[in-house]
């Protein structure tokens, strides 16, 4: 799933919003399942996969560390513009040939990045808030929980509490930040307790 994670962040504006646009997609067809009583087990299969994928690309493990964005997505969102054009000059002379983005060009990108860090992010919410749905229950799965439960666990880490002296970036802290994280917790806590109370013997 590393690696996965690897090819989702080489172009992340490009795959996250792909990968956003499959788990709606996925998520259509599997309420479609749900009110048609078809069987939904594809559905759930390609979804578990999905939503790790969308918390690997989004996150990196914390396990030692401090959690933080990941590189590509700090610059995806306009972070380390700085460090970027450092790179660029030393990377020999066929880089130096490049024309530099404008300012406005660097705006655009800067924002494309966040919308799709940010949809990439809510998307993996959404999953997650699924479950909470009762015409969702009957087909939503414990493994499919798990896999949302432990790839909000991840996100979260990252995105709902930054250290401070590594401050989310201004953007993903006006989304994540302040009363939108406070509803976001709770909708996590929410869905962990009902994970407990419906899926006891799930480790």
């Amino acid at each position: 799933m590393a690696r996965v994670a690897v090819l989702l962040r080489a172009n992340p504006v490009a795959s996250f919003n792909q990968l956003t646009d499959v788990l709606a997609s996925k998520q259509q067809a599997l309420a479609a399942a749900a009110s048609a009583g078809a069987d939904p087990s594809q559905l759930l299969e390609q979804l578990y996969w999905l939503a790790r994928m969308a918390a690997h690309a989004l996150a990196d493990s914390n396990v030692g560390e401090v959690p933080l964005p990941p590189e590509a997505v700090l610059l995806a969102v306009g972070e380390n513009t700085a460090h970027c054009v450092h790179m660029s000059e030393t990377t020999g002379a066929a880089t130096h040939r490049l024309q530099q983005p404008t300012p406005e060009q660097q705006r655009a990108a800067a924002s494309a990045g966040t919308a799709a860090v940010e949809r990439l992010s809510r998307a993996l919410l959404e999953l997650m808030a699924l479950c909470l749905n009762p015409a969702a229950t009957p087909v939503f799965s414990p493994r499919l929980l798990e896999a949302c439960v432990g790839g909000s666990a991840r996100w979260a880490d990252t995105y709902l509490f930054p250290e401070e002296e590594e401050p989310l970036p201004e953007p993903l802290q006006a989304t994540f930040g302040d009363a939108a994280g406070r509803s976001i917790l709770d909708m996590v806590v929410t869905v962990a307790q009902h994970c407990l109370v419906a899926f006891p013997g799930e480790t």
